[in-house]
């Protein structure tokens, strides 16, 4: 007996090791769903709650401190990733052949059936609250803010991976029978290009340009990286890798596209700009999820070896955190330095972490920012009259210190957002219109007037 509690005290040890060995790393909490957590990556609210989907056909609304805030039954295991809406509707995919609208208190808003069907595919937003998702009927569908059907769009094959939206509202997606559609916000065709293999793993897009990896059907188990041009569809450079790819891409600030494969259990560092291998970083098993940049440059993602991987900038291990079960799910990094997966061991964790957030990048993460909207189209901006329509500008752009408002008036609420659509500053102009970035970090960034109706966010670039 006392060697069977000698055994279970080591064994308790060993995890409790494991949860905290990572240097500068540490599980907060885990919260336990009722069954595995795979496919299925976190969304984080404003107000901190979380969510995720679990084969327990739940959805699953956790509050910041790891506690239960409620559970929604769809009624179909959940592969599909949550997307939060502006007023705070999670919209989510399942099994049960069903997209879900759910308000922030967990009851139901609307259900769009679609029946026979499968939905992987998470939820992207686009313009005037229309949301889209992808089907195994072979259907991108657009549906509409009350929960009607605005159009459906017929690819060649089923539809599992996730759609990104552009800054005009393009929705970009791939399907399983090898092409890359692009379709604009009227549901038309604007181009489709056929790649070499199946395609799993969403689009993703940085200004003009597009980047996914797909399987390559022309050699065993082997992948290839695409960069196309986003207007028309052509192909920049192709890249093949050592391993199938079932996921995203992500990007960070100086260019570097990292994505993760199967055969080679590996994550790769591409050159944005040329397609050429910076590095790669092999782990135990497969890597099918989507890595997540921090503000520190740290990739951090998941493998079926069980382990939360961290890694360098420079292709160099930081370190690892076992937990528990294979991490299909793909990180998502709040902008209050935690971090928040899912894993095979019917848990949701949250690690906090050396970074203050997310990357200033393109694309940092899974569904671009920690609500997982994956659209770059500007969502706080409604279609107005053009007569209605002030036109802003600043100046001076770009700047290391003041910028000044062209346009607006004294007392105006303004709002500044980074590329990831965070709120930055939130004042008031005073005399001179203008505003302090001074303690901005480098980048691009977003200024909104509350008072004026806008076309779109002026943007301004930070030195």
């Amino acid at each position: 007996m006392k060697n069977n509690y000698t055994f279970i005290l080591a064994i308790l040890l060993f995890q409790i090791f494991n949860l905290y060995n990572a240097k500068g790393q540490s599980v907060s909490w885990r919260y336990f769903a009722g069954l595995d957590i795979k496919q299925s990556s976190p969304a984080v609210a404003d107000d901190g709650s979380i969510y995720i989907g679990s084969y327990d056909n739940q959805l699953h609304a956790v509050n910041p401190d790891g506690t239960l805030k409620w559970a929604f039954d769809t009624g179909g295991d959940i592969d599909s990733s949550p997307s939060i809406g502006q007023d705070g509707t999670i919209y989510v995919g399942s099994k049960s052949d069903s997209l879900y609208a759910i308000k922030p208190d967990g009851t139901l808003k609307w259900k769009f059936p679609i029946y026979g069907d499968n939905i992987f595919s998470n939820p992207a937003q686009g313009p005037n609250g229309v949301v889209f998702v992808g089907s195994t009927s072979d259907t991108l569908y657009a549906i509409n803010p009350d929960g009607t059907k605005k159009w459906g769009f017929k690819a060649a094959g089923d539809i599992k991976s996730s759609p990104c939206v552009g800054v005009d509202g393009t929705v970009y997606f791939n399907s399983y029978e090898d092409n890359l559609y692009a379709v604009n916000p009227d549901g038309t065709q604007k181009w489709a290009v056929t790649l070499s293999g199946r395609c799993f793993g969403m689009p993703i897009i940085s200004g003009s340009t597009l980047f996914v990896g797909v399987e390559y059907k022309h050699l065993v188990n082997e992948g290839k990286v695409y960069s196309i041009n986003a207007t028309d569809g052509t192909i920049n450079w192709e890249v093949i890798i050592g391993g199938r790819i079932a996921s995203a891409p992500s990007l960070d600030e100086s260019g570097v596209l990292y994505i993760g494969t199967k055969e080679d259990k590996s994550l790769y560092a591409i050159n944005s700009l040329t397609g050429a291998i910076n590095w790669t970083y092999t782990t135990g098993d497969i890597v099918v999820s989507t890595p997540a940049i921090a503000s520190d440059g740290k990739i951090y993602f998941g493998s079926f070896d069980d382990s939360l991987h961290i890694v360098n900038p420079d292709g160099t291990r930081f370190s690892a955190l076992n937990l528990g079960g294979n991490v299909f799910s793909s990180p998502v990094i709040s902008d209050n330095g935690m971090l928040y997966v899912g894993s095979y061991s019917d848990s949701l964790y949250a690690i906090s972490i050396d970074a203050i957030g997310p990357a200033n990048s393109p694309w940092p993460m899974f569904g671009l920012n920690k609500a997982n909207i994956a659209s770059k189209y500007d969502l706080t901006t409604a279609v107005e009259p053009e007569d209605a329509i002030s036109t802003l500008s600043c100046y001076p752009n770009p700047t290391n210190s003041v910028i000044y408002i062209k346009g607006a008036e004294i007392g105006s609420s303004v709002d500044v957002f980074n590329i990831l659509g965070m709120r930055i500053i939130s004042t008031a102009l005073s005399g001179d219109l203008s505003i302090d970035v001074s303690n901005l970090r480098k980048g691009t960034y977003f200024i909104k007037v509350e008072s004026i109706k806008q076309p779109k966010p002026i943007s301004f670039i930070k030195l």
